[in-house]
Parts: structure tokens; C-alpha cells; sequence
């Protein structure tokens, strides 16, 4: 559970190459587009609890999620899920293996959908009520959004087959990397969730409100631990520089009797003064 216990950096000091979809361009090319913009970078963190699953006594905790270069979908979004774990992970139910993942993930973007109307519930009592109109119109004229995710199995038998839409990626940590094609509104919500910088409208509150959060994030505290060897590095030098200071002074005043004569002093002293 590598992936779960780690934390990826969200920042909006950070400014990727934006793809934008041509005006007039279908749900698909503006859906790629946005994929586009978020290749290379990591998941939010929030991402992962929300669409992790238990099959076969294992938790397969989402890593990553990534766009595949092969689009052979006719109106589909072709991405490849990693999750933590190996093939053997897997088992041989790869129909039962297949419901758990589309069962995960359509929980998570119902949740998705429910924390979006929440948040604009929330600007409406606020007294932003034209972002409230405006969100019921736009959810009118588009509809709600279907869930749609196909895992095809290519008559696999085991995960294990050429065919089969699942492989094992990584080289430290292994992952089992499961191939999907989501239809438009179910990638832009999963986007949402994954890289909520890149699918987020640049001016809705949401973003904005998101991105002021990553600003003021904290430090991991496993950050904090770093701390400790330096403390002890620290007085450790200083320990050392002490000790040799000592040293030199012990051998080269007080073995050679070169400390000050304090008598003569005070006599000196005393003669300036009484001029």
C-alpha cells in the first residue's frame, strides 16, 4: 500500500503545457485534451482512498492514471488504471476482479457528483446565486452525467494472457495496470478526482478554492523527521570544534606557559591610573 501512504505534490506555482480542444470539437477531443495537459503528473492524494477496493484478500490502492497513446475508441477515452499490487494479486475470477474495479470506481464518481452539488449548495446560501443558476443551467442542458467504464476481456482466461487487458508495470514497487475505455463524462469526472488542476473550469469557485488549499498545504510530517539527524549532526559538530579548541589551547598556552602575567597587569594597571 505504497501508493496510499504517500503524498504527491499539488501546486499552482507549477504551470504544465495546456492542450485546449479546437472550438466546436466533440466531448472526446475535449476530454483528450485535458488528459493531455495532466501526462506525466502524479494524482491527488484524495484520489487514492476513494478508489481503492478489497478483491481476493488485497487492497488495490490506485497509483496513478494515465492516458494510453493507442485511442482506437471510436467515442471512448482509452486510459490505463495502475493499481498497487502484482498479477498474481488478481486471481483467476477476472469477471469478479473487473465488477470490483467498475464498482469502485462508479462509487467514486458518485461521490464526485454529490461533493460537486454540495459546493455550489454551499456558494448558493453564500449569496453567489447567479454560479448556482448558472450550474443548474449548464446541468440541464448536458444532463447527468452516466457512468460508463468497459473493461474488455478479450476472452482472457487468466490475467496472465497476451490478450488479457491486465499486465504488471513498475520496477521497485509493482502495480497491476488495467486498461479501460471511459466514455467522455466518466473521464472528465474521474479527472476531476485524479487532477483537479487540469479538469476543474479555470474560474469556478471550486478551482479556485482547491488550489488556495495546495498553496497553504504543509509540510508532510514525515518531512519533519529529517530534522532529527540534523539536530544531532549539529551538536555533534559543535561538540567536535569545541573539543579541539580545547586541545589547542591547552597545548599552546597553558603547556608553554604563555598565559598572561596577572600581577604585571594589575601593576600597569594601577600606574596609568595614578598618572
Amino acid at each position: 500500500m505504497a501508493s496510499l501512504e504517500t503524498v504527491n505534490p499539488h501546486s499552482s506555482s507549477f504551470v504544465p503545457k495546456v492542450y485546449e480542444a479546437p472550438e466546436g470539437a466533440s466531448p472526446k477531443e475535449q476530454s483528450l485534451a485535458k488528459w493531455k495537459s495532466a501526462v506525466g503528473c502524479p494524482i491527488y492524494e484524495d484520489a487514492k482512498p476513494r478508489l481503492t477496493f478489497e478483491f481476493n484478500y488485497h487492497d488495490f490502492v490506485l497509483a496513478d492514471v494515465r492516458l494510453m497513446r493507442l485511442q482506437d475508441s471510436e467515442d471512448g477515452v482509452r486510459l490505463e488504471l495502475f493499481y498497487d499490487g502484482e498479477i498474481a494479486d488478481v486471481g483467476t475470477d477476472l469477471v469478479g476482479f473487473v465488477n470490483a474495479i467498475q464498482a469502485s470506481v462508479s462509487k467514486g464518481l458518485q461521490e464526485r457528483k454529490m461533493q460537486r452539488f454540495r459546493h455550489m449548495l454551499e456558494r448558493k446560501n453564500a449569496g453567489h446565486v447567479e454560479e448556482w443558476q448558472k450550474y443548474m443551467k449548464e446541468t440541464n442542458e448536458k444532463g447527468d452525467v452516466e457512468i460508463k467504464l468497459d473493461i474488455d476481456l478479450n476472452g482472457a482466461t487468466s490475467a496472465e494472457d497476451d490478450n488479457s487487458p491486465f499486465r504488471e508495470a513498475g520496477c521497485v514497487l509493482s502495480f497491476v495496470a488495467v486498461s479501460v475505455t471511459a466514455s467522455p463524462g466518466t473521464a472528465d469526472l474521474l479527472g476531476e478526482i485524479c487532477f483537479p488542476e487540469y479538469f476543474l473550469d479555470k474560474d469556478c469557485s471550486e478551482r479556485k478554492a482547491f488550489m488556495d488549499k495546495q498553496d497553504e498545504a504543509t509540510f508532510p510530517r514525515w518531512l519533519y523527521l529529517f530534522l532529527i539527524p540534523i539536530a544531532i549532526c549539529f551538536v555533534a559538530v559543535v561538540f567536535a570544534w569545541s573539543r579541539i579548541a580545547q586541545v589547542l589551547y591547552d597545548k599552546y598556552f597553558i603547556a608553554n606557559g604563555d598565559l598572561p602575567d596577572m600581577g604585571t597587569s594589575s601593576a600597569a594597571l594601577n600606574f596609568t591610573t595614578e598618572l
